[in-house]
């Protein structure tokens, strides 16, 4: 019994080669097809938070952060954007026209930020309605200045008011 012998041509091993070539491309395309746009994704993301950076977002006092607030008779210096756990910094500056004044933060707030220390120091502090009271004695004007911790990450709403009249802030805690 005679086997038959069938020789494989060099061609015919490169048509093969080539073909399994060819369907490994298709699978790589398929995969590059799904990466490309959620690689672009980060790149935006990545682009922005560098631009959030370059413009001083993750520093102290720069433009993006520190705001002003006006309220009849004071001014309030305030952060919006707070890394947590690093103390900062909220100035209340009062007229010369204002004398015993008094300042209101919302409980709320306190559920997220600590207050380490308030300069000059308050003559009283009470609880009224949805708010922490600190009374102040001054013959005119003057700044108080409160040290806080934030404690917990995310938007926050402070509810300020002075001598009766209020002003909202809006900050935000990250890392």
């Amino acid at each position: 019994m005679k086997i038959a012998q069938h020789s494989v041509s060099e061609k015919d091993l490169s048509v093969i080669n080539i073909e399994k070539d060819i369907s490994s491309i298709n699978k790589d395309y398929k995969y590059q097809r799904i990466s490309w746009p959620i690689q672009k994704v980060f790149w935006i993301l990545i682009t922005g938070v560098l631009v959030f950076g370059l413009l001083g977002g993750f520093g102290d006092h720069d433009f993006m952060s520190r705001k002003t607030a006006n309220l009849p008779g004071a001014e309030v210096e305030y952060e919006r954007f707070l890394r947590i756990e690093k103390s900062f910094e909220m100035r209340l500056t009062l007229d010369d026209t204002v004398k015993d004044f008094s300042v209101g933060l919302n409980r709320d707030y306190f559920d997220k930020v600590k207050i380490t220390d308030v300069i000059p120091e308050a003559r009283d502090v009470f609880a009224r309605g949805n708010s922490i009271v600190y009374q102040f004695n001054s013959d005119q004007g003057g700044t108080i200045v409160f040290h806080l911790d934030p404690m917990k990450m995310g938007s926050q709403k402070l509810e300020l008011e002075v001598n009766g009249k209020k002003a909202f802030l809006s900050q935000y805690v990250y890392f």
